[in-house]
């Protein structure tokens, strides 16, 4: 029952932030000028800024998280490209230094966000669509298609 507590509200929350971090981060330096990432659903409970990133925390910050940007100017493909890669980038960064961690450690707790993290990144990687929502793979394969296809991203 504690594993099921410590998952539920610990781990998926940490390792969806790390995830949506990695998509900040390379909207950072790709100079995005307005930068919102958010965990959670419900009521804002919580919110905090850092320059160009605004962070919301919700009520149920254990269901989601997202990242979005804004800029007067179009993103170019490798805006896109990137920013779209910060995520999975980040999860998988996550996995291995959890992995070292629980080479060293042996935890319980390791082993798991290791798992979830490798998780995220490689679920994220794969091009799916799911109504309006698409995966990290998906925009990247879409804006590699409208770069070298000609096709709208």
């Amino acid at each position: 029952m504690v594993g099921w507590i410590l998952l539920l509200f610990i781990i998926v929350p940490l390792g969806l932030f790390l995830h949506e971090i990695g998509h900040g981060f390379f909207a950072f330096i790709r100079n995005v000028p307005s930068i919102h990432i958010g965990i959670g659903v419900g009521k804002e409970i919580f919110s905090f800024q850092m320059g160009r990133i605004h962070v919301h925390i919700s009520l149920f910050f254990f269901i989601g998280a997202f990242a979005s940007y804004s800029s007067e100017e179009a993103f170019t493909y490798m805006d896109k490209i990137l920013i779209s890669l910060g995520g999975p980038l980040f999860s998988m960064a996550a996995y291995w230094l959890c992995w070292w961690g629980f080479i060293t450690l042996q935890t319980n707790f390791l082993f798991t966000l290791m798992l979830f993290n490798g998780w995220l990144a490689l679920i994220n990687l794969i091009p799916y669509k799911v109504k309006d929502k698409k995966s990290d793979g998906y925009t990247i394969i879409e804006a590699l298609f409208s770069r070298f296809f000609n096709k709208p991203a």
